[in-house]
């Protein structure tokens, strides 16, 4: 996954050091979508956060075993069962068809939060492609709903970001921007939103620039020097002509 994205979609989440209290309670299991799309689709980062309470769950599911290590067998074994539900939850549309995103990267950490209890986090990149042939001068939409772990407290965020190429205009879902502004003040509030569309289009390229053709102050006068020499000439020939006669 690339850095920007990835690194915009854990600041959402993150808050506060890992080491203390959760920043969105005990109990809160938090989400975030963040959308870039480019003229061929969208990559999506995912951040799905679980604090100390719903971690503690999650940890029955993750070691098997139940030794208090997770072997890689067991990580990819729970990630393989966790993206396989949570792709059947996801209602995903392109241009208002349903479209089932790819999983491109994924990974989870886990670390010790208050009370030497411990969280969760699990992170990945999807992918969202347009059908081929693709029309990179077209407009197209991108919508989600997603009501995984609704019924829980904690941030719940759906957001685009324009590219260097597309720009993104929400149609639908839109973050209350009061409550991420107070949020950014450090007020402890709560986004929930589980349903957003957006509409991409692509940024139309400047026209480049007319070739200004640039000539050094020899070569102009030479140009004219070759001008003054043809006028002689024909001069001369004037002259010979009429004397001829």
């Amino acid at each position: 996954m690339r850095a920007p994205l990835l690194a915009l979609a854990l600041a959402v989440v993150a808050g506060a050091s890992r080491s203390l209290a959760h920043p969105f309670g005990l109990s809160s299991s938090n989400r975030l979508f963040a959308v870039e799309p480019d003229p061929r689709g969208a990559r999506v980062a995912y951040v799905l956060d679980f604090a100390e309470l719903p971690t503690t769950d999650e940890l029955t599911r993750l070691d098997r075993d139940r030794d208090g290590q997770v072997t890689p067998a067991e990580r990819e074994s729970y990630l393989d069962a966790l993206f396989e539900r949570l792709q059947g939850e996801w209602r995903w549309t392109l241009d208002a068809r349903p479209v089932r995103p790819r999983v491109v990267a994924r990974s989870l950490e886990v670390a010790t939060g208050e009370a030497n209890l411990h969280t969760l986090r699990i992170v990945a990149e999807l992918r969202i492609d347009r059908p081929s042939p693709v029309d990179p001068r077209a407009a197209f939409s991108i919508g989600v709903r997603d009501d995984s772990y609704s019924e829980r407290p904690g941030w719940r965020e759906l957001r685009v970001e324009s590219s260097s190429s597309m720009r993104a205009d929400t149609e639908f879902g839109a973050a209350d921007p009061t409550i991420l502004a107070r949020r950014a003040a450090g007020e402890r509030v709560t986004l929930r939103m589980n349903e957003a569309r957006w509409r991409l289009s692509p940024i139309a390229a400047a026209p480049p620039a007319p070739a200004v053709v640039r000539r050094s102050p020899g070569a102009s006068a030479a140009r004219w020097l070759l001008v003054a020499i043809a006028a002689l000439v024909t001069a001369v020939a004037l002259v010979r002509r009429r004397a001829a006669r």
